[in-house]
């Protein structure tokens, strides 16, 4: 038997998903508070799309589900300065990926490509830590853990 998660997604599939997170959410967080999306993924033309087309998909289905809310999309990391500074180890950019190379070496002015996979844990806790840290409500936190315990 297949779930509902193993259907191909339609619009109207996904604005009801889109509604029940939002219903989900009501208790905890007021959704027109915002929603910011921090993102983590390789430096490559794939992993610089990845946010791009997310954002775009995501705000479709709020447009369709008639969802209306500030929508925040942030790339963390990795980032060529942090693959730099990091001294990670380069590799060579798929060519294969077409348009995103051409868009990729065009924006970047390399062909080297970065894997977030090579980053240490202590490295990549620290990055989560510094993007989540000016983002969290310790309030909402002290409140939620009060309901669980």
């Amino acid at each position: 038997m297949r779930s509902s998660l193993d259907q191909e997604p339609t619009a109207g599939h996904l604005a009801d998903v889109a509604r029940h997170i939002e219903k989900a959410w009501e208790p905890q967080v007021k959704v027109d508070e915002g929603f910011t999306n921090l993102y983590f993924g390789d430096h490559d033309p794939t992993g610089m799309r990845i946010p791009r087309t997310a954002e775009e998909t995501l705000r479709t289905f709020m447009g369709i589900s008639g969802l209306s809310f500030p929508l925040e999309f942030h790339r963390v990391g990795i980032t060529l300065e942090q693959a730099r500074d990091l001294s990670l180890p380069p590799f060579p950019a798929k060519q294969s990926a077409g348009k995103d190379f051409d868009d990729y070496v065009a924006e970047h002015g390399t062909e080297d490509a970065y894997e977030l996979d090579a980053l240490s844990p202590e490295a990549l806790e620290e990055m989560v830590r510094d993007a989540v840290s000016p983002l969290f409500d310790t309030a909402l936190h002290d409140r939620l853990q009060a309901d669980v315990l």
